[in-house]
């Protein structure tokens, strides 16, 4: 018979302020606002995932947070109504964090329920290299890094080695798994088969210096002197219409082929096209590059988490950083010219640096902990009655 496994996942999902508060018989907390239910298969098993929003705590009686833990909350500027809700109503066996505020108030709480012992808590971390200290909490069961760099700063905040792993950041899995062929790939995009395609990008915004780009790409791209396209471009503008419209009416005048594409929901099959990717440092587009061997030129960064993506993509040889609209088209063109051999071999050093396992890395790993857990608490409990029938 098949055990149902309960996973809590904490996030800041589009969370709104409460509008009314809880009372409790020993905390006053906002009450609940959103959730969100869905359902996660855990090795052949049916997972039910709570996503809750993040939280803060504004009042409680005869209880003490550290520092810490209460800037955690005060930075979110929410409630910890789902929070608590979620872990009452749906007594997880394990409670996993993926946003790096959702450490210390969640943990806070089990051990003041006293969880801490029955219920596994783990973070995944989804940051390439610059991580806020708050990710790491000394009392989780483990912490999922992203990179070699990542666990040295969670060893540096006290965790222990056994509490760390080092997977890669988690891609969705259709993405990992998808068998692509680039001929194929381009037959049915639409595209040239022969010239050689740059693919740029800014999020599902269409954030960054896109339009500039896109500008010199078209210039950089078509070489006067032998008067003929030496590349493609597609310009993926996500959610960005006035951005696409622009670039739309914009490309009828280029000499070199170009698709304008909006919000795409199988970025794969485009990456799998393409030959590099100019686009921000966010780190799951980094780490889809990687995956599809793509030499990537980072021209922008969030400021704070996405910093140190940058140095991890370029200290790695995987790809460059420009935030000059003209030069990263320069760099395109040499690309597709003369330093065909430099292309390759920043291709070569991305599939050595992309980890296309990790998702499934995590969850292997997160089944043997629940497992284990099962296993300990299942003995206990026998233990207990054989102990309590023979007093």
């Amino acid at each position: 018979m098949q055990r149902a496994v309960t996973i809590t996942t904490l996030d800041d999902v589009g969370s709104t302020p409460a509008g009314g508060v809880a009372r409790g018989s020993r905390r006053r907390l906002v009450a609940p606002t959103r959730n969100w239910r869905r359902r996660l298969p855990l090795e052949g098993r049916a997972g039910r995932m709570f996503w809750c929003s993040s939280a803060i705590l504004v009042g409680a009686t005869g209880l003490r947070l550290r520092r810490s833990e209460m800037l955690s909350g005060l930075s979110l500027g929410m409630n910890i109504g789902d929070v608590v809700a979620g872990i009452m109503k749906y007594k997880p066996d394990m409670i996993i964090s993926v946003h790096p505020l959702m450490q210390h108030i969640p943990l806070w709480i089990m051990k003041w329920e006293s969880l801490q012992q029955q219920v596994p808590f783990v973070t995944v971390i989804t940051d390439l290299n610059t991580c806020h200290p708050t990710w790491f909490h000394q009392s989780v069961t483990r912490c999922y890094c992203p990179s070699r760099e990542v666990a040295k700063k969670a060893l540096i905040e006290g965790l222990k080695p056994s509490q760390i792993r080092v997977f890669g950041l988690p891609i969705r899995p259709s993405f990992c798994r998808a068998v692509l062929n680039k001929d194929e790939l381009r037959n049915e995009l639409g595209m040239d088969p022969l010239l050689p395609a740059v693919l740029l990008m800014g999020g599902g915004e269409g954030m960054g210096p896109v339009e500039d780009t896109a500008m010199a790409l078209g210039e950089a791209l078509y070489d006067k002197r032998c008067r003929k396209a030496i590349g493609q471009i597609v310009v993926i503008c996500g959610r960005n219409q006035t951005l696409r419209s622009t670039l739309q009416s914009a490309s009828a005048e280029w000499k070199v082929p170009a698709k304008i594409r909006g919000f795409e929901t199988q970025i794969e099959r485009w990456m799998g096209a393409c030959d590099c990717i100019v686009t921000k440092a966010g780190p799951g587009t980094i780490a889809e590059a990687l995956i599809r061997g793509l030499p990537i030129i980072l021209n922008d960064f969030l400021p704070g988490q996405e910093v140190g993506n940058v140095p991890y993509v370029v200290e790695n040889g995987a790809g460059v950083f420009s935030k000059d609209p003209n030069e990263a088209a320069r760099i395109v063109a040499r690309w597709f010219g003369l330093e065909r051999g430099l292309l390759k071999k920043y291709s070569q050093n991305a599939l050595r640096l992309a980890q296309p396992n990790a998702v499934f890395d995590i969850v292997k790993d997160i089944n043997k902990i629940v497992q284990q857990r099962v296993h300990v608490t299942r003995f206990s409990h026998t233990l207990t009655k054989s102990l309590t029938f023979d007093l």
